[in-house]
């Protein structure tokens, strides 16, 4: 059956749990940024309400990626936290993915994605994370 965790207080449910319909099928790659930029408990949490909470989270995502990224092309460089890199496979295990992803939220981005995602594969441009 569906053995309980020690640690959990009620089971997980398997797929043919009607509730397992309820979860999301892939994982919002907003979180990381969010709960990264947390870092740790604040003082007062902010409470979300689900009709406003993608613009939020769109919002959370925009300001932390146009103040923690930055694209440098005199030194033919991106530099990206290195968080990005720890949680590479939640981006298909690609860079290329994450420069994607990211330019989603920077504002008024100098270099295309298309031109920045070529010259990381033509390896003239480097990623350093911090």
């Amino acid at each position: 059956g569906n053995r309980k965790n020690p640690e959990c207080y009620f089971k997980y449910f398997g797929g043919s749990d009607p509730r397992a319909q309820l979860l999301p099928d892939s994982f919002d790659r907003r979180y990381h940024l969010v709960l990264y930029d947390m870092g740790e408990m604040p003082d007062k949490l902010e409470v979300f309400d689900p009709a406003t909470l993608n613009n939020k989270l769109d919002s959370l995502c925009g300001d932390f990626i146009n103040d923690h990224i930055r694209i440098d092309d005199y030194e033919e460089e991106i530099v990206l936290p290195k968080f990005l890199q720890t949680y590479k496979e939640d981006f298909d295990g690609k860079e290329e993915e994450i420069f994607k992803w990211i330019y989603k939220y920077i504002v008024n981005p100098a270099t295309p994605v298309k031109t920045l995602i070529k010259d990381f594969q033509d390896r003239s441009l480097i990623i350093r994370y911090e």
